[in-house]
Formats: C-alpha cells, sequence, structure tokens
C-alpha cells in the first residue's frame, strides 16, 4: 500500500509539474471556451449534439466600447439545414448550451442554458443568429452576450478572435500537411460531469493549408438519396476518427509550437515556449469510410462576424497588449 501511494504521489507531481510548464498540447483557457449544444426537438421529435465555441472581438460604435461574444457553430446546428439542397427546412426553437457553473447557486451544476433561436413565426432570430451568406458554407454564429449578462456565476473563457489562424497563415507556425491537429468536442454526447470540458480528439492535416482545393463527394439528400456534390474554397483536411458531436467544435493546433516564421529572414526560427492554441478552423462533417473530415477555415467565421459588426454598426479594434 505504501508503495502504491508512492507511485501515485509521483504520478500527480508529474501531472501537475506537466501542467504547469506549458507542456500540454492543449491549454486550460481553450477547452473552457468549447460548449455543447444541444438542440429543440424537430417536426420529428428528434433532437440533435454538437459543439460550439466562444469567439470574441474588442469592437466599438465611435462612442462605446465593448466586448461582443459568439458562439461560433455549424448551421446544421441551428435548423435543419442539408448540404445536398443548402436549405433550411425549419430552423430549432431553441439551443441549450452548457456552460460550466462556478458554485452552486441554487441549480445544478450542469443545467443547460437556453436560447431561443426560431420566433413564434418559426423564422430566425436574425437578432442573435447570423448565417454565412454563402448556402454552401456550414458556419453560423449566435451573440450571446444578454445570456452571459443575465445568467449567475458562469465559468468560461473565449477565444480572442486574433487566436483565428487564417488559412493562408497556418504555415507560418511551422504547420503543414501530415501535422498533427485536435478537434474538441462532445463526440456522440460524451460530456464529463464535474468540469463539462470537451473531448479532445486527435487528426492529421491531409491537405496543404492555404491552397484552396475542390472535389467531389456524396451526400444524402433528404429523401434519402445519394448524389454526388462539389464543394470548393479554404477548406482543410482532417485525418481522423470524427463522429457526430464533434460539429461546430474548433480544429486548434497544439499549444507547444516549436517554431515560428520570421518575416523579416523568410526562415524559420526555433522557440521553446508554449504559446496559446490556435483555432484554424470548424470541423463540419465527415466523408463516411474515406476517413477525412471537413473543417472550414477561420476565414469564414472572421467573414460572417464581420457581417454582424456591420449590421450593428460596430467595428472591431485591437484589445489592450494586442
Amino acid at each position: 500500500m505504501r508503495a502504491f501511494i508512492m507511485i501515485l504521489l509521483l504520478l500527480l507531481s508529474i501531472n501537475i509539474a506537466f501542467s504547469q510548464s506549458g507542456e500540454s498540447p492543449i491549454d486550460l483557457k481553450i477547452l473552457k471556451s468549447v460548449i455543447k449544444i444541444t438542440t429543440s426537438p424537430d417536426k420529428n421529435s428528434q433532437f440533435y449534439s454538437g459543439t460550439g465555441f466562444l469567439v470574441s472581438p474588442r469592437v466599438t460604435n465611435g462612442k462605446d466600447t465593448e466586448d461582443a461574444f459568439y458562439l461560433v457553430t455549424n448551421k446544421h446546428l441551428v435548423g435543419n439545414w442539408n448540404p445536398a439542397d443548402k436549405n433550411f427546412t425549419e430552423f430549432y426553437k431553441y439551443l441549450e448550451l452548457s456552460f460550466r457553473r462556478q458554485k452552486n447557486i441554487g441549480k445544478n451544476l450542469n443545467d443547460p442554458l437556453r436560447i431561443d433561436i426560431a420566433g413564434i413565426n418559426d423564422s430566425l432570430n436574425s437578432e442573435l443568429v447570423t448565417l454565412h451568406p454563402d448556402s454552401s458554407v456550414d458556419v453560423a454564429i449566435i451573440l450571446i452576450n444578454k445570456i452571459l449578462s443575465q445568467s449567475d456565476a458562469i465559468d468560461y473563457t473565449f477565444c480572442d478572435i486574433s487566436f483565428l489562424r487564417t488559412f493562408d497563415k497556418i504555415v507560418e507556425y511551422g504547420f503543414n500537411i501530415g501535422d498533427q491537429v485536435f478537434v474538441l468536442g462532445y463526440p456522440l454526447g460524451i460530456i464529463p460531469l464535474n468540469n463539462l470540458y470537451p473531448i479532445a480528439k486527435s487528426g492529421y492535416l491531409s491537405n496543404i493549408p492555404g491552397e484552396r482545393i475542390a472535389f467531389d463527394f456524396q451526400v444524402e439528400t433528404r429523401d434519402g438519396k445519394i448524389r454526388m456534390m462539389q464543394v470548393e474554397g479554404k477548406i482543410l483536411l482532417v485525418d481522423g476518427l470524427i463522429v457526430p458531436g464533434n460539429s461546430g467544435g474548433p480544429v486548434v493546433l497544439p499549444s507547444l509550437i516549436k517554431t515560428r516564421y520570421n518575416p523579416d529572414s523568410g526562415d524559420y526560427e526555433m522557440r521553446k515556449q508554449a504559446t496559446e492554441n490556435q483555432v484554424i478552423g470548424i470541423l463540419s462533417g465527415n466523408f463516411g469510410p474515406s476517413g477525412l473530415s471537413l473543417v472550414w477555415s477561420t476565414d469564414y467565421i472572421n467573414e460572417v462576424i464581420n457581417i454582424e459588426l456591420e449590421k450593428n454598426g460596430w467595428k472591431q479594434i485591437p484589445r489592450k497588449g494586442q
């Protein structure tokens, strides 16, 4: 027993040192920005689970300055969207968001918060939800400032918009085809009961970042038929076992970045310290037996955020220290 306790203490000390040294590939901060999403039942009484993550720019309207908080997710978690026809047949009435609570406030710590998505006439609540204007791009954002301000003791962090690594800048972090990345989310609805942190699944970049691609893939139509569709754009393919529930989750680079691009010399320079997890895209879905998953680059997230800001008369500004 004494030997067992000594081994256990040794393992705990190693784990603590590991997490404090910044050697872990996934930072706690990025984990706390990832939220489980559960939809309201659709017309067939079916509900679905997926993932979203919080992204925040600092904004101003020329008079006031504040933080805008967006839940970034997929169109198909906002409503019944199908890539075959690129349309919605309905929007979900509401979404339930599983936020962590800092303390017991008279409710179950794991009780989700509800946010309305569709109005009385089943139309999209456009004050909160903004869809990417390209009907084929599976990206949506939800403004959640109100729900955050009205809810007690929510424990969350956010991904600053500057951590969204754009499509043509990924290689400047020393990452390219064949390198490991992580998908954060809730595969098959799995969620730890104590801290609600997402599950991390690893995969490998299967195409060269910064080079647009186009390819055909099979998709099931609403009537159950299979047809070929083409997708094109700033897309990343990830090779890994990604399953339902991961949809809407961020795809991140490991926090231990050992190379950085030096724009002055044009060479890669070595660095040993860790950095924040950079988000390179949002997971949309997989291609069945191919083992490949489609990831929309963060360029599309930035585009839809800019549309929402312009709609409300806000302009993005840098945060202090950035």
